[in-house]
This record gives structure tokens, sequence and C-alpha cells, in this order.
């Protein structure tokens, strides 16, 4: 009887021993997956900061309008008004 408690006992701490250990590692993967989770999100938010900014001071419009070839680049109003004239005339 004694040695069937003492049997019993010893399966007992051996469980509980890998319990924890069970639940140490999950509270390890758990922690890890937050600070990937933390990370990701700062990338994202950097990301986000970035365009923000583009948008913020023109520069993803002015990108936009030069390939439209709208902007500075392009020939004038007044230009054109020119060339139509001296057609006319010429």
């Amino acid at each position: 009887v004694k040695t069937t408690e003492s049997v019993q006992q010893a399966t007992m701490a051996v469980n509980s021993t890998l319990n924890t250990n069970s639940s140490s590692m999950t509270n390890a993967r758990q922690s890890l997956e937050r600070i990937k989770q933390r990370q990701q999100d700062r990338q994202d938010q950097l990301g986000a900061a970035k365009v923000l900014e583009a948008d913020t001071n023109g520069d993803d419009l002015k990108a936009k309008m030069a390939e439209a070839g709208i902007g500075d680049s392009s020939p004038k109003s007044a230009d054109i008004l020119a060339r139509i004239k001296a057609k006319q005339n010429g």
C-alpha cells in the first residue's frame, strides 16, 4: 500500500512538473507572438507615416501630375495661345 502511494505521489509530482513546463512554454510562445505583432504594428505605422508625409507635402500629387503631363514642365496657356495665333497669322 505504501509503495502504491509513493508511486502515485511520484506520478503526481511528475505530472505537475510537466504541466508547469508546458504552461511556461505556452506563455513563452504567446509572449513571442505578442512581440511579433507589436513589431508588425510598428512597421505598419511607419509605412503609413511615410505615405501621409508624402501626401501632406504634395510629393505624391506632384509625381502623379508629372506622369499625367500636368505641372511646371507642360506648356503654359500663354505659350499655347501664342502658337495658335502664330499659325493663324503665318
